[in-house]
């Protein structure tokens, strides 16, 4: 059975996905890109549950996947904090 080709492919994959992250979000580094995609991330993933959470892993290209699932813990998901009120100084 041959490697797949997302694996063969994976460090290709993994830079133009920094590359499009940095470019989109105006970065000058994709070193500046992957603080922000680790930062989504981590801020992101608590809020799913492992179903979601899996579901989400699979559309990130296979190295961002890897990482994802590296650092997953089953257990309850944190929901997201209510929006600020219109009363509310920052809302």
């Amino acid at each position: 059975m041959p490697v797949p080709s997302e694996y063969q492919r994976a460090s290709l994959d993994f830079d133009k996905f920094m590359v499009d992250a940095r470019d989109i979000a105006g970065l000058a580094t994709t070193n500046m890109a992957w603080n922000m995609v680790v930062s989504v991330l981590h801020t992101f993933r608590p809020r799913l549950d492992v179903r979601d959470a899996a579901r989400f892993a699979n559309v990130l290209p296979p190295i961002l996947r890897a990482s994802e699932a590296a650092r997953q813990t089953p257990g309850r998901s944190r929901p997201w904090p209510a929006p600020a009120s219109p009363d509310h100084p920052c809302g």
